[in-house]
């Protein structure tokens, strides 16, 4: 299979043809970033191209590149002829709705188009292709009958193209599916900063067009309303200052150490914490708080936000807002989300559950500044040096630095930190807290409990109490029990190794013959013999633990001729 471009006299599309399998002719790019504007691949110049290759390649080893995406021509001027920048089919129709265009299909070319003015009043002149446009070029190829098509490119396309790719000799029913327009993935962000704020949330566009049965095509279209996506205020862009922040405590082990070294340096700081973990040290949750740092929700058992439910979601922010409340008197509206969302946002599926924490009045914290200290290659966390110069280098691209003091060895983080608030200061930053970002106070994103809120907080402290000691005592009686089991098997065992080791383990035991009813000074013995282990049958011959006959045991002749005394008799004329 070979990819090759519509209308380029340097290829031999005949040999090509013959030599490959199939042939993927790129059917665009008609009007290509530094051309002058026009469209990307018009529905008479699709035909022809497609015709053409016909001539001297099967049908059967076609394949047809569909476009769907668009370039954005800036206007020359006297300086500068720049080049049109490359544009999603989403961003595409959301500069036309920021910038209130109408979306027009050409009659012409029946691609569509639209223009509109920058802030510096420099007009731009937009093409694109969309479901419409495929709907088109997909009937074409179907009625000169290649092979098959392919979409360039993935992740830039009309979000409805897909209802209609697989068609078919579509009918209305088909044809009815473009008008529903869905958001696409890219986010709308706005302003600056490490704190976000989701302004908006998706909205599905609406497409009405008309259409021709006899061609079997759409003639015109147009966007009753815009497909958008969630829409997010960035917040806290503050030239010059920098917050540091923590994910993940507090680590009874790495925490008091980390926070040793902001008092000394004197630098405020925001944690995040995990809940599982500040029930455990709820000491330490208290000292962040003491010494002036603020307080974060990173909810109670650090899931993968992509696989939690909306209620499991709230489950955790309530539980661990209760255990800060319980344990601290204020309730804090900073959150942070775990895992893959830990960073700065870019698509949709991204922040679709960050609505649900932002209606229960969460201040979604983010982070610009991330120099990935939670890193282990090798086991070994990643070297203090890497994540001073990671910090450093992304200084200018941020305002909020992401550190962990929990989740793993921490060493390299502890010993990174101050170098890191030396070598920033050294550069003009200061050090604020994260609420200063966004004017305010400790105060207000840590807000002291009302009476009755501190009597629920209260309550629910004594139940995080038992739970704790429940779950402590649950974990002793499971180390004793495995103690326990674990010390039997070795007593056991050094047992069997002592009588392993007895002198006398292998050799065979007296054979306890128990002498009754005759005198003992005659040397014979009695008619009650008792053998210990092995044994002797009737003929004198000894048998072992295996049947094994032992001819002319001494213990089996004496208990024979104890047991038949005439053998004896007849040998010396008679006992009377």
């Amino acid at each position: 299979m070979i990819s090759l471009p519509a209308q380029d006299d340097t290829f031999d599309y005949g040999y090509y043809g013959k030599q490959c399998d199939a042939v993927v002719m790129m059917n665009y790019d008609q009007h290509w970033p530094t051309s002058e504007p026009g469209p990307i691949a018009s529905q008479d110049w699709f035909m022809d191209n497609l015709q053409q290759l016909l001539q001297v390649v099967p049908a059967q080893k076609i394949v047809v590149g569909i476009a769907n995406y668009g370039y954005d021509w800036p206007e020359p001027n006297k300086k500068s002829h720049p080049a049109a920048k490359d544009l999603s089919v989403q961003e595409a129709l959301l500069h036309a709705y920021e910038s209130e265009a109408q979306v027009e299909l050409d009659p012409a070319s029946l691609n569509p188009h639209y223009s509109y003015s920058d802030d510096s009043d420099r007009v731009h002149q937009v093409w694109f292709l969309d479901a419409v446009t495929a709907y088109n070029q997909m009937r074409a190829a179907e009625r000169l009958g290649v092979q098959g098509t392919a979409l360039w490119r993935l992740g830039s396309s009309d979000s409805s193209i897909w209802k209609i790719w697989d068609a078919t000799r579509a009918n209305d029913a088909t044809r009815e599916k473009v008008k529903d327009v869905p958001p696409g993935p890219d986010l709308i962000l706005e302003g600056s900063g490490d704190i976000w704020k989701i302004a908006d949330k998706p909205k599905r566009g609406v497409r009405s067009y008309t259409y021709d049965p006899k061609m079997d095509l759409f003639t015109a279209e147009t966007y009753e309303s815009y497909p958008l996506s969630y829409e997010i205020d960035q917040l806290g862009a503050v030239p010059n200052k920098i917050a540091i922040s923590f994910d993940d405590g507090p680590d009874p082990r790495w925490t008091p150490k980390i926070l040793d070294v902001l008092k000394q340096k004197h630098v405020p700081a925001a944690f995040f914490v995990i809940g599982e973990e500040a029930a455990k040290s709820p000491g330490l949750l208290r000292r962040e708080y003491a010494e002036g740092h603020s307080i974060g929700n990173h909810t109670y058992t650090h899931p993968a936000m992509e696989e939690t439910s909306p209620t499991q979601l709230r489950w955790e922010l309530n539980i661990t807002q209760r255990l800060i409340e319980s344990t601290l008197g204020v309730k804090s509206i900073l959150f942070r989300p775990p895992y893959g969302i830990d960073h700065q946002p870019e698509f949709a599926e991204e922040v679709e559950k960050l609505p649900i924490a932002q209606d229960m009045g969460y201040l979604i914290v983010g982070q610009k500044i991330d120099p990935h200290d939670w890193r282990q290659p090798y086991g070994k966390q990643v070297p203090a040096q890497d994540i001073i110069d990671e910090v450093l280098h992304q200084a200018n691209s941020g305002n909020i630095i992401l550190f962990h003091d929990g989740g793993g060895d921490r060493s390299q983080t502890l010993a990174a930190l101050p170098q890191v608030i030396d070598e920033l200061r050294a550069r003009g930053f200061e050090f604020v807290s994260v609420p200063e970002l966004v004017n305010k106070t400790r105060g207000e994103v840590m807000v002291p409990l009302s009476g009755r809120e501190w009597l629920e907080a209260k309550a629910d402290g004594f139940i995080f109490g038992l739970y704790h000691w429940f779950a402590m005592g649950i974990g002793y009686v499971f180390i004793l029990g495995i103690v326990l089991v674990s010390g039997r098997a070795l007593i056991i065992g050094i047992l069997a190794l002592i009588e392993k080791l007895r002198p006398d383990h292998d050799q065979v035991p007296d054979s306890g013959v128990q002498r009754r009813g005759r005198d003992r000074t005659n040397g014979e013995v009695g008619a009650g013999v008792r053998l210990s282990g092995d044994a002797c049958d009737r003929g004198g011959r000894r048998l072992n633990r295996r049947n094994r006959h032992t001819a002319g045991h001494p213990l089996c002749r004496r208990s024979t001729r104890a047991n038949n005394p005439s053998s004896e008799s007849r040998k010396s004329g008679g006992v009377k």
